[in-house]
C-alpha cells in the first residue's frame, strides 16, 4: 500500500500545544451558568426575557409606578437587614423600573456607596435597565461603579440587552477595545449568546478581529456543549475548518474523551482530514495515554493498517516512552511512513534521555 506523506510530530506537537493553551488559559474562571462569576452576581440567576419581547419588556404587562412609588419601594427593600429579603425585594420592585421614572431611581441609587453591600442593588438595576435600554445601563454601571464592580455591572446589563437585540449588544462590547476587562465581558456574553443564538454567535466570534477570537470560541462552545451537545458537536465538526474553531474542537474532544474512546474517535473522523483531525487525535491519545494507556494500545491494535492513523501511532509512541522505552519503540516500528518513523524514533530517544 503506498502511504501518503505525514504530519511531523513538530507541527502535531505545536497544533495540539496551542489548542490546550487556549483551552485551559480561561478554563478555571469558566462556568456553564449565564450568571456572573462574582459573589454578589452569583445570586442574579433569572431567566433571560423572551427575545421576542422587544425593548419595551420589563416583565409581565403592568402599569409601571411612579418614581416616588418606586423609590419607595427600593427604600424599603434597602431597609431589609436580611441580604437574600432585601434582594428579592429589589429584584421584585425593580420590575417596575421603566423609562417614565427612571431619572427618579437613578436619583436614589446616587445615594446609595459603590462598594460593599449595595452591589447587589446595583446589579439588580443593570438587569432591570438593560431590558429596555442596554447601552445606557452598560454606559452607567462603568462609568458609576469602579473595577470589576462597573464590569460585573455591565454585563448584567449587556445580558440583558441580547435577549432582544443580541447583535447591537454584542458589537457594543466588542467595541470597547481600551476597556480593562474587555475579555471578560466577551466570555461573560457567551454563556447567554451560546443559550439563544448559538449558530450566530460562533459565526460572529469567528469572523471577528477580536485579540480574544479564540477564547471566545471556546466560551461558546463550553455554552453550547452544556445545552445542547449533539447540536453543538455537529456544528463544531462541519464549521471546523471553514471557521477556524480549534479551541471548540478541543474542547469537544475533551468532553467525548471522558465518555469513551470509541465515540470520541469516531466524532473526530467527522472533522475535515488534516491538521484539525490529526491535532484532535492528538489530543485523545494524550488523554488516554495518561488516564488509561491499555484502552488506545487496543484500539490501535484492532484499527486498520492506514497511512491517515500514523500520527496516532507516533503521539502514542512518543507518550510511552518515559515510562515503557522499549514499547515506545514497538509502536513506532509500526508507522508506515518512513519519515515520521525516524522522527518518532528520534524523538522517543530525546524523551527518554531527559529523563
Amino acid at each position: 500500500m503506498t502511504r501518503r506523506p505525514a504530519a511531523t510530530l513538530a507541527t502535531l506537537a505545536a497544533s495540539a500545544a496551542l489548542i490546550l493553551t487556549a483551552l485551559f488559559a480561561w478554563r478555571g474562571a469558566a462556568t456553564a451558568d449565564d450568571t456572573l462569576e462574582s459573589p454578589a452576581s452569583a445570586a442574579l440567576a433569572t431567566t433571560p426575557p423572551d427575545p421576542a419581547s422587544g425593548p419595551s419588556a420589563v416583565g409581565p404587562a403592568r402599569v409601571s409606578p411612579d418614581g416616588d412609588e418606586l423609590v419607595a419601594r427600593l427604600r424599603a427593600a434597602l431597609a431589609l437587614h436580611d441580604p437574600e429579603e432585601q434582594g428579592k425585594a429589589f429584584a421584585l420592585a425593580l420590575r417596575g423600573l421603566s423609562p417614565d421614572n427612571l431619572d427618579a431611581v437613578l436619583a436614589f441609587f446616587s445615594t446609595l456607596p459603590r462598594h460593599g453591600s449595595a452591589q447587589g442593588a446595583f446589579l439588580r438595576l443593570a438587569r432591570a435597565w438593560g431590558r429596555f435600554d442596554g447601552d445606557a445601563a452598560l454606559g452607567y454601571m462603568l462609568a458609576e461603579l469602579p473595577g470589576i464592580h462597573g464590569l460585573d455591572g455591565a454585563l448584567e446589563a449587556a445580558r440583558a440587552w441580547t435577549a432582544y437585540d443580541h447583535a447591537t449588544a454584542t458589537q457594543r462590547i466588542a467595541s470597547l477595545t481600551s476597556l480593562p476587562g474587555q475579555d471578560y465581558l466577551l466570555y461573560g456574553l457567551a454563556y447567554p449568546l451560546a443559550r439563544h443564538q448559538p449558530d450566530w454567535a460562533f459565526r460572529w466570534a469567528a469572523t471577528s478581529d477580536l485579540p480574544h477570537r479564540d477564547n471566545i470560541l471556546l466560551h461558546l462552545a463550553i455554552g453550547w456543549l452544556d445545552r445542547d451537545p449533539a447540536a453543538a458537536l455537529d456544528f463544531i465538526s462541519t464549521h471546523a475548518e471553514p471557521l477556524g474553531l480549534a479551541t471548540a474542537v478541543a474542547e469537544a474532544c475533551r468532553r467525548l474523551a471522558r465518555q469513551g474512546l470509541d465515540e470520541a474517535l469516531a466524532w473526530t473522523e467527522t472533522l475535515p482530514a488534516g491538521d484539525i483531525r490529526q491535532s484532535a487525535w492528538a489530543l485523545l491519545v494524550d488523554w488516554w495515554a495518561d488516564s488509561d494507556p491499555g484502552t488506545i494500545a487496543t484500539w490501535l491494535d484492532q484499527a486498520e493498517a492506514a497511512p491517515r492513523y500514523d500520527p496516532i501511532y507516533a503521539r502514542f509512541a512518543v507518550s510511552l516512552a518515559r515510562n515503557d522505552l522499549a514499547a515506545a519503540h514497538a509502536w513506532a516500528r509500526a508507522i508506515g511512513d518512513e519519515a515520521l518513523r525516524r522522527e518518532t524514533v528520534e524523538t522517543i530517544i530525546q524523551v527518554a534521555s531527559s529523563e
